[in-house]
């Protein structure tokens, strides 16, 4: 076999000896039965830690693809208030443009007005059966 598949063949008798100790203690000495122990502990406090350690991966890809979602949103956001804010310029110089129209309009009406008014006065006071 292969060296990793020796290895591994190896690693299985290991865990089969530590197994049958651990399930049959009055059959080995005390120092083999604490050393099995203590593999056990070990490879249980080892497999704790790399389950931890998957999951604190796992959490970091979610965050990781929970932050580029926020990216995402946040420029799309940005982009709409750049529209906002250019519709809104619009809004704002058509606003001035129709304020300078109706002021116009205003100071057009308010001649006409006093053209009526001195019209009216003219007629009045007969000067304008002289023309």
């Amino acid at each position: 076999p292969s060296r990793q598949g020796q290895e591994s063949l190896d690693d299985a008798k290991l865990w089969a000896s530590v197994r049958a100790c651990l399930a049959r203690p009055h059959e080995h000495d005390a120092a083999y039965y604490a050393v099995c122990r203590e593999l056990a502990a070990t490879r249980a406090h080892c497999e704790a830690t790399e389950e931890r350690l998957a999951e604190v991966q796992r959490s970091s890809v979610l965050g990781a693809a929970e932050g580029k979602r926020r990216d995402r949103e946040l420029r799309r956001l940005r982009g709409e208030l750049r529209e906002q804010a250019a519709r809104l310029d619009e809004s704002h110089a058509a606003v001035e443009v129709l304020a300078h129209r109706a002021a116009e309009a205003q100071a057009a009406k308010n001649r006409a007005q006093r053209q009526a008014w001195q019209l009216q006065q003219e007629i009045r006071s007969g000067s304008l059966e002289a023309m």
